[in-house]
């Protein structure tokens, strides 16, 4: 029992894979069908996996919801008369949206920001925006940091909910104060999270160079949305310009097939030589 309440603690991402994986390895028994799948799930033998969360569901064991929603969302569930492995994306999404509901409603973070973003975009089910910020609400109080992102965006606009700026104002703050604490745990995705509110100045005081700072990092880590962002800052934001950087950085994420990247790295690259031309011309 201990073992099953340590492996759910790792219900995401690689915590989950390295939980179970390491399980497999030291040839463990198992205590639960949860924990049989998480095994089987890191292994990549995804019937088997999804035979034992169901198993699981059945057994009343928690997490095993949240996992069949995540396997309907990556599309690792076989749909029924698809020989060939078809995936049916519309059958995925509902049942997807199914599981959410059943993993939220047990208290689970993640599953209540999945949750709130199916409502948001109508993935599985019809758009519904004030259900979206009842469940970016739940994880928020979770400390989910894209929860608290989303509540705060939602007040700010007005999306679902009553528009009322200081309150997302104060939204805006927690996701600092928790982006924070991620970024400088190292993680590239926080850190350009961070970066971004700093150079909007939303949650704290407006600082481009702390910005900058912060994008760079995650550039650094192979992020192409902040190799992008730096490049764009590095162009045209408020710190000193730097357009050769700016192009190596937009070259980066446009090799990752960063789209947008693509796009501003033709307009940079074309006023980096016209401000070369212009130089050779004061020495001609």
């Amino acid at each position: 029992m201990t073992k099953t309440l340590h492996l759910r603690g790792y219900l995401l991402g690689a915590g989950l894979l390295v939980s179970a994986s390491a399980l497999a390895d030291n040839g463990a028994m198992t205590d639960s069908y949860f924990d049989q799948g998480l095994v089987y799930y890191s292994q990549g033998q995804y019937q088997q996996a999804l035979a034992q969360f169901h198993q699981a569901v059945n057994a009343g064991e928690t997490g095993a919801d949240y996992m069949l929603m995540k396997m309907h969302t990556e599309g690792l569930v076989t749909q029924g008369g698809a020989q060939n492995g078809t995936r049916d994306v519309a059958k995925d999404a509902s049942a997807a949206f199914k599981w959410a509901q059943k993993a939220a409603e047990s208290g689970i973070a993640q599953a209540q920001f999945r949750l709130a973003e199916m409502y948001a975009n109508g993935t599985g089910t019809t758009t519904d925006h004030q259900k979206a910020v009842h469940w970016y609400r739940a994880a928020a109080r979770q400390y989910h940091p894209l929860a608290i992102q989303q509540l705060a965006r939602h007040y700010e606009t007005g999306l679902g909910v009553a528009k009322n700026q200081v309150e997302a104002d104060r939204w805006y703050g927690v996701a600092a104060s928790e982006l924070d604490v991620f970024a400088q745990k190292g993680d590239a995705g926080s850190q350009n999270r961070l970066a971004n509110l700093y150079e909007q100045g939303k949650g704290v005081k407006t600082n481009p160079p702390a910005a900058a700072n912060w994008y760079r990092k995650a550039a650094l880590q192979g992020l192409a949305d902040a190799q992008f962002n730096l490049g764009r800052l590095l162009a045209y934001g408020d710190i000193e310009r730097n357009l050769n950087e700016a192009i190596y950085w937009l070259q980066m994420a446009a090799k990752s097939g960063h789209q947008d990247a693509r796009v501003m790295l033709a307009t940079v690259t074309e006023a980096a030589q016209s401000e070369v031309a212009f130089i050779d011309q004061q020495y001609d």
